[in-house]
């Protein structure tokens, strides 16, 4: 489980990474492979240590979301039978089932001891695995390795990048869509957040750095969700069981401090020289364009949105039962030609318009009823609640482990202490929040 575990959740999005080398009918990740065993090993070493399940300090949590998620399934899979496209949205459907029951699965087998050391390591073993993907898809530019690893007929690992303006590339790790890499480097960087700052810095830098090169609008407005979040809960007396707390708060001051001092400096630099002027015109004007609703990506996105809002409410058994879960790329053919994972990119207009008006309201609780528990990892909520509006990340393991994180919260303020006996558990005092 030392290891089990931290791989999986170092490689939790790792959609470029298919273990059947694309010959099969989906991309086999490594999630779908080590959710199963990890739920096994961990339930072993539950019956041989005598360890049982403890829910009482999580209340009627567990039960509350597993109803709320038998509650989406069924419109999801209700909907399928709608889709013009009935076999791959059946797929699409179970592996949505798989993903979202697999992250609340993992959550409740593992001990919580062994989860917060898991979790906390497969952060860093994750930011560390993404900047190498990322310096991997350099070389691919530069041609120093192929784009398929390990060979061209065995395509297990794709490196791939794809460029903005035809000029900056867009790294997105092991993750093939950008957004959503931004959204797993937040997660990441939040339980590193909450573990202890001060002994994660240059990894919580990198997670930064990382996440400023994939260009996501959306995964920056998620993040500033989370830190207005997590201000706004220490401002309400939230419960704060982690060590260095107080230091934190002058951390985000000295952060901002030197974010304004280097605002001054470049400013400055501009002024006195016309030739950076120019060049740096050159060099920002494809990131200016992804922060423009007016043209480009923005106005694209707004368009999808409104697409899938007409196409949700094209008739009242529309609107019911949707056009069928996963088929929302038939619709988009003029948008994306011949793309088979074409979306409206919004959690909240693609699960209406696939699945209905019922399935909608219940995605709406998934996120929203954490956010009324005022606790602190109810900001993994906030975050994906405005990740989710411009872009679709339903089938994305992050984002189920996001809302499981937030109605199940881990324990991130006690340490495991020594013990003599080798099959103790550690005495570890369950969260109340």
């Amino acid at each position: 489980m030392s290891v089990l575990l931290p791989l999986w959740f170092a490689l939790l999005a790792a959609d470029r990474v298919d273990l059947l080398a694309g010959r099969g009918p989906f991309v086999l990740t490594p999630f779908l492979v080590l959710t199963p065993v990890i739920v096994l090993v961990a339930w072993r070493h539950r019956l041989q240590h005598g360890e049982p399940l403890h829910l009482a300090p999580l209340r009627l949590a567990p039960l509350r979301l597993a109803v709320l998620l038998l509650a989406l399934v069924i419109p999801v899979i209700g909907s399928v039978f709608v889709s013009m496209d009935v076999p791959r949205s059946a797929m699409r459907a179970v592996q949505l089932v798989a993903v979202a029951f697999g992250a609340v699965a993992v959550r409740l087998a593992v001990p919580p001891s062994a989860l917060r050391a898991g979790l906390v390591r497969g952060a860093r073993w994750g930011v560390r695995l993404y900047a190498v993907a990322c310096l991997g898809q350099l070389l691919v530019l530069a041609g120093a390795i192929p784009a398929a690893l390990p060979l061209e007929e065995l395509p297990i690992v794709s490196l791939a990048p794809s460029l903005h303006g035809g000029l900056l590339p867009r790294l997105s790790g092991f993750v093939v869509d950008s957004n959503r890499s931004g959204l797993v480097l937040l997660v990441y960087a939040a339980l590193l957040w909450w573990d202890d700052w001060r002994r994660h810095v240059g990894t919580l830098a990198t997670a930064l750095f990382c996440t400023l090169l994939t260009l996501s609008r959306s995964s920056m407005l998620a993040g500033l969700a989370a830190v207005a979040w997590e201000l706004w809960s220490r401002s309400r007396g939230a419960a704060h069981n982690q060590p260095g707390t107080s230091a934190r708060p002058r951390a985000l001051y000295g952060v901002g401090v030197a974010a304004a001092v280097m605002t001054a400096v470049v400013s400055a630099l501009l002024l006195v020289s016309p030739r950076l002027r120019a060049e740096s015109a050159r060099v920002v004007a494809p990131v200016a364009e992804r922060f423009s609703f007016e043209e480009g990506s923005g106005d694209d996105h707004l368009r999808l949105l409104a697409r899938g809002i007409e196409t949700g409410t094209r008739s009242v058994p529309t609107a019911l039962h949707g056009i069928g879960y996963g088929s929302a790329y038939l619709e988009l053919q003029d948008f994306f030609p011949g793309d088979r994972y074409g979306n409206f990119h919004s959690v909240y207009v693609g699960i209406f318009a696939e699945s209905g008006v019922f399935a909608l309201i219940v995605t709406v609780l998934l996120i929203g009823v954490p956010l009324l528990q005022r606790t602190r990892q109810a900001a993994l909520a906030a975050a994906v609640a405005v990740f989710g509006v411009f872009y679709g990340a339903f089938a994305e393991p992050t984002f189920w482990f996001a809302i499981t994180v937030a109605w199940l919260p881990l324990v991130m303020s006690a340490r495991p202490k020594a013990t003599s006996n080798p099959t103790a558990t550690p005495s570890i005092a369950p969260s109340t929040s």
